[in-house]
């Protein structure tokens, strides 16, 4: 005798195939994506989020110096974020010979276009730059034009020292000013010279004077701008001038003639001091 077993496929089993997992793990997939974004997006500094919203804002699927072939288009200029990656093209504004907008002239400072900046532009950027990422130490530094490039200065001030009393030890007042002129210029060219001063107060021992506490003390400020990019290539010279150069109109026992004077020589200057 033949027995035929007909086995039904059917049934309840074809309403509960694998089709779900696939769902259900593109469901878990995408909830991993947007907390990864969330968890990204609260971690971004502000600067970073404008510049994320300015890409949004102004994205385009062409490049902005090529042209649309959709009717209508046209060149599209780069975005403003978008600034610090033009490379060394000049803007309008430079090639006309005139001074180009701050804000402008610092975004575009690590391009390579750098090179075109007059001292008194330089001028600008830095000190937009030292008031925006040091403000409550700005009125310790001073950036002004000599007659062979800038010079940065940053000086004690009454509670807020650069270096400890009668050491080349900087406190955190003078490891934060220095290393953020480092930042601030590392990315240039120019040659440097870096002269520290004390005022005529002596020191209490004839083996160990002014002289070698302000040469040490230059000497600190150079590693210290070293540590935050500046080339040591770019170094001319560290020297220590004790209280031979006060600040003009002080008393040479001032405490303000203590500082560190930073030297950007422009390509042009002929360098003999």
């Amino acid at each position: 005798m033949i027995i035929i077993k007909k086995v039904n496929k059917g049934g309840h089993g074809g309403h509960h195939g694998g089709s779900w997992k696939v769902a259900y793990a593109d469901f878990v997939t995408a909830m991993m994506a947007f907390f990864l974004l969330m968890w990204l997006i609260s971690a971004a500094s502000q600067q970073q989020k404008e510049h994320l919203a300015g890409y949004f804002k102004e994205y385009t699927l062409f490049d902005w110096k090529g042209a649309s072939d959709l009717p209508g288009s046209s060149t599209n200029a780069p975005p403003e974020h978008q600034s610090a990656t033009i490379g060394d093209t000049p803007t309008s504004s430079m090639s006309t010979g005139e001074a180009p907008p701050i804000k402008e002239i610092e975004a575009l400072l690590p391009s390579g276009i750098k090179e075109t900046l007059t001292s008194e532009q330089l001028v600008e950027v830095l000190t937009q730059r030292i008031e925006r990422k040091l403000e409550e130490l700005k009125d310790q530094i001073t950036i002004e034009v000599f007659d062979k490039g800038v010079r940065i200065e940053a000086r004690h001030t009454e509670g807020k020292p650069l270096f400890d009393s009668g050491s080349s030890t900087p406190t955190a007042t003078g490891q934060k000013i220095l290393s953020e002129i480092g930042l601030g210029i590392k990315d240039l060219n120019d040659k440097i010279a870096i002269e520290g001063h004390t005022d005529a107060v002596k020191y209490s021992s004839d083996q160990y004077t002014n002289w070698e506490l302000s040469t040490d003390r230059a000497s600190m400020a150079r590693r210290i701008l070293q540590q935050n990019g500046v080339s040591a290539d770019r170094i001319l010279r560290v020297s220590g001038c004790a209280s031979s150069k006060p600040l003009k109109d002080t008393d040479p026992y001032d405490p303000k003639n203590r500082r560190i004077s930073i030297l950007l020589y422009n390509e042009k200057a002929q360098i003999t001091d």
